[in-house]
């Protein structure tokens, strides 16, 4: 299979090549080589969304973000509407604790209209929080906790939120 890859790189059929081999090289759980192949792979075909989703998956096992966020930016590119590669974006945005990218990834997800929406809605609520929007973030908590009221992390968030705070002009304090 290397050899007819050396002497035809550029084949993206749909039983080439590259696929065999990257399946054959899972199959052994030899995932550098598996990635190294679908790599070079995707070089050639950018259309390859199966192979765009394997590649994010695996960035996702070995916590790689950049290689995680620049296949998300493929599949993106190939197919806006499905849901992977913003969740992909979303759990990167999280470990790296990048809340304005983070937010805009759940949006995202928001309008494609998720499997767990309940999840989403507080992936998207804590991240609000995090970035100053409360009013925001209260209403995707409670958004959450409409589909699954007895989300402890969602009405955890939203206590937080809703915690009534001592006034900073209070009635003890002295006159400015």
């Amino acid at each position: 299979l290397r050899r007819l890859i050396d002497l035809y790189p550029g084949d993206t059929s749909g039983d080439n090549a590259y696929r065999r081999l990257a399946s054959i090289h899972r199959r052994r759980s030899e995932t550098d080589d598996e990635e190294q192949t679908l790599e070079r792979y995707a070089s050639y075909d950018s259309d390859a969304t199966d192979v765009f989703v394997r590649l994010i998956e695996l960035a996702r096992e070995r916590d790689d973000r950049e290689a995680l966020k620049r296949n998300a930016g493929r599949l993106m590119a190939v197919n806006p509407l499905t849901p992977i590669p913003h969740s992909a974006l979303a759990f990167a945005a999280e470990q790296e604790d990048d809340h304005a990218s983070a937010v805009t990834a759940y949006q995202s997800l928001l309008e494609l209209s998720p499997n767990d929406p309940a999840t989403v809605h507080f992936g998207l609520a804590k991240h609000l929080a995090a970035t100053g929007e409360s009013q925001e973030a209260k209403r995707h908590s409670l958004q959450a906790l409409e589909v699954a009221p007895r989300y402890r992390e969602a009405q955890r968030l939203l206590l937080r939120l809703t915690s009534i705070r001592p006034a900073e002009d209070s009635v003890d304090s002295p006159p400015q």
